[in-house]
């Protein structure tokens, strides 16, 4: 026959319960929820042909596969530029004395390379609109128009409580 439980024993599995629970919780949270959203940057902007494909549903899929493979090379030459203007722009903002040239020389060339990728990324929507029915125009023109009501909504929602904010420091 065994001696009772002493009470210090009790705690200390009530306490390795409590925490065996919080870890399984917190497992079973990352499991469910799964990984971080990635930054899709172009991709989830109207006029660009990963939306508009995904508004027209899988049909399209396959013709915007396609005609992004042919852009392929553009977009990867883009994006590389991208990286190493970010990348410099970091080296530019580490170092220990700041040089407002340098830093504004390395933001402008940033906007064009960016302003280089919205280029091809039009030119890529610009090659699938042209392939796409009119009937598939019209549904994507109509999905455009929502996205700028709605994005209008919450720019005036901002506006509202900005405005409400101000007048009550105000007060």
């Amino acid at each position: 026959m065994s001696a009772p439980m002493s009470r210090k024993w009790k705690v200390v599995l009530i306490v390795s319960a409590a925490l065996n629970l919080f870890l399984i919780a917190v497992i079973a949270t990352a499991v469910i929820k799964g990984p971080p959203p990635r930054d899709r940057g172009l991709a989830t902007a109207p006029f660009s042909m990963p939306w508009a494909s995904h508004v027209l549903g899988k049909d399209t899929r396959s013709m915007a596969r396609e005609i992004f493979r042919s852009h392929f090379p553009e977009f990867t030459g883009v994006r590389e530029a991208l990286l190493a203007d970010s990348r410099n722009l970091a080296k530019i903002l580490g170092e220990p004395q700041f040089d407002r040239a340098k830093f504004e020389s390395a933001l402008s060339h940033l906007q064009d390379n960016t302003d280089a990728a919205l280029r091809a990324n039009h030119t890529a929507m610009v090659d699938f609109a042209e392939k796409i029915t009119p009937e598939q125009r019209a549904e994507l023109a109509h999905a455009i128009e929502e996205f700028v009501d709605h994005r209008e909504r919450r720019f005036r929602h901002w506006q509202e409580r900005r405005e409400k904010r101000r007048r009550e420091d105000a007060d």
